[in-house]
């Protein structure tokens, strides 16, 4: 995918900026363009041993077999 025109000019991340811009200045609050603050939260997921090959893993803290997938949302959600 990194053939793709798009991708390397990078379109897909400014339109994601203009459209986060537009959602956050557009809500009922007066929000700036950009978030101040975000709150970023992971989640361990069980998966099947064979499942993905090289993609599954282990959660040494809670001792999952499987994947970690993270989130991150700023204060719209």
């Amino acid at each position: 995918m990194q053939n793709c025109k798009f991708v390397r000019d990078g379109f897909f991340e400014k339109l994601n900026d203009a459209v986060r811009g537009l959602a956050r200045t557009q809500s009922d609050e007066e929000k700036h363009e950009a978030p101040s603050a975000a709150v970023v939260d992971s989640q361990s997921v069980k998966s099947m041993p064979e499942a993905n090959g090289n993609e599954v893993g282990i959660d040494g803290g809670k001792k999952v077999n499987g994947r970690k997938r993270n989130i991150a949302v700023d204060t719209m959600g």
